[in-house]
């Protein structure tokens, strides 16, 4: 951007959700990105219009508590951590997730690297490194005091 200010001076805005937004994160192509909120649910929308393309919650999958925290794999799937202690790993086109249940309190953390490895922080004061290659998720270590 320009020291004139911003390229489209109204801006675009994404009614992400009527609840407080509590993490986010961009794909690593930087077209998309992700919002995960206190309804329980996440919404991708893209980046350049703000034009939402799926929002991750049903009754069947997803989070029963909010959503605390999110980030992309490098193959495009999305984790999720929440403060109902689990990892949801969101499949790259369905509206459809793995639950991951391993962690025994509130998710506040999860980060992925370049080769589909997420690390999951959480309030009972462990870390677990998850291998998402494969197509599944697998704990491959638990990291504790």
């Amino acid at each position: 951007h320009s020291k004139d200010g911003p390229r489209n001076p109204s801006g675009n805005l994404f009614d992400a959700s009527d609840r407080n937004i509590l993490c986010m994160a961009v794909n690593p192509s930087g077209t998309e990105a992700v919002v995960g909120s206190a309804d329980h649910g996440l919404k991708v929308f893209t980046v350049d219009n703000c034009k939402m393309k799926r929002n991750l919650y049903n009754k069947k999958f997803g989070h029963t508590e909010w959503v605390t925290s999110c980030c992309y794999l490098q193959d495009g799937r999305i984790m999720s951590g929440g403060m109902d202690n689990k990892l949801c790993l969101w499949h790259s086109s369905a509206v459809k997730c793995d639950d991951l249940v391993a962690h025994k309190a509130s998710v506040s953390k999860v980060e992925s690297n370049s080769n589909n490895v997420v690390i999951s922080a959480s309030y009972d004061r462990t870390l677990m490194i998850w291998d998402c290659n494969g197509g599944k998720a697998d704990c491959a270590k638990i990291l504790t005091e």
